[in-house]
């Protein structure tokens, strides 16, 4: 069994679950509920990862830490490489910013290897008819 995956996974629904309390609590008895919030706007610091993914045409992304590193021009901090919560798919985080709002998700971060992957979210609703 994949730890590291059942890990990010649990981290992303804790954080979806988070969002749509903070959403009911938050919303009006006179209002239309929603659970599409604005995301923040990510820091500039990541922009450069954001740019890459923005721009990429595929629908996942497998990059290394190394690789990141040398989109961003520097290192990233040590909790990158310790703890697998750096890469959770959450707006408290000003890195995950720069792939949640281009449109990407972490689908799986493996500690081991030093490697992330993501994926382009899901547009429900959108079918395309060809």
């Amino acid at each position: 069994m994949n730890y590291e995956r059942v890990m990010l996974e649990a981290l992303n629904r804790i954080n979806a679950l988070e969002e749509r309390v903070a959403v009911l609590e938050d919303t009006n008895i006179h209002k239309k509920q929603t659970y599409a919030k604005e995301l923040p706007t990510p820091s500039k610091k990541y922009r450069l990862l954001s740019d890459y993914l923005h721009n990429s045409e595929e629908i996942r992304v497998s990059l290394t830490f190394d690789d990141i590193e040398r989109l961003l021009g520097f290192k990233l901090p040590p909790s990158a490489r310790k703890h697998m919560a750096f890469w959770a798919n959450t707006t408290s985080h000003s890195i995950a910013l720069s792939w949640l709002g281009v449109g990407y998700e972490i689908v799986e971060a493996d500690m081991k290897n030093e490697v992330v992957i993501f994926e382009q979210k899901r547009q429900y609703g959108k079918v395309n008819r060809a």
